[in-house]
């Protein structure tokens, strides 16, 4: 379970906290990471998820019901993240990051901050349809495959969680 991980000195972490991220980037530019407008995450998910198809490809038809995260570095958006929830269960979509920006930490720094915010709201589980080549990314998080993965527009999948543990508080004791 995320939250029942040991993550920095021993700490046990539990829903609603904040997880204390260090990110793996060095020496970058200012970094801040801001909601936006969802129709700003479109370039950067047609650039990187489906460059061969048209833009609508990339647009989702509930856009306006979740939060939409921009992870800036300087000026320019660089990485984007949408999220989603249902009562106590969230999924982020359309995860991306500029091609000349990937393997520098700024991903991961955007994720992390995604899955503080879905357990600072709340959330019991937090999911997500991943690329089959992403699962080892995701995994970094503490995400698990899940169920049976499929194939969508010659793309492999897999559906991938985080569960996040109640407070020892909340627990039935036997």
């Amino acid at each position: 379970m995320y939250c029942g991980s040991e993550i920095e000195n021993n700490r046990k972490f539990t829903r609603g906290d904040i997880i204390p991220f260090k990110p793996i980037i060095a020496e970058m530019e200012e970094v801040k990471i801001e909601q936006i407008n969802y129709q700003l995450t479109w370039q950067i998910r047609h650039e990187v998820m489906y460059p061969d198809y048209p833009l609508d490809k990339i647009k989702l038809d509930n856009e306006e019901e979740g939060l939409h995260f921009g992870l800036f570095t300087g000026e320019r958006l660089t990485s984007v993240i949408s999220l989603f929830w249902e009562k106590e269960v969230y999924q982020f979509r359309k995860f991306a990051t500029l091609n000349n920006a990937q393997g520098k930490g700024y991903g991961s720094f955007l994720l992390q901050h995604v899955i503080n915010v879905a357990g600072e709201r709340g959330a019991t589980r937090l999911w997500c349809n991943a690329r089959l080549s992403a699962a080892p990314f995701y995994e970094r998080f503490e995400l698990v495959k899940v169920g049976q993965g499929y194939i969508k527009d010659n793309i492999d999948y897999v559906t991938m969680e985080l569960i996040y543990s109640l407070p020892s508080y909340c627990s039935f004791h036997k």
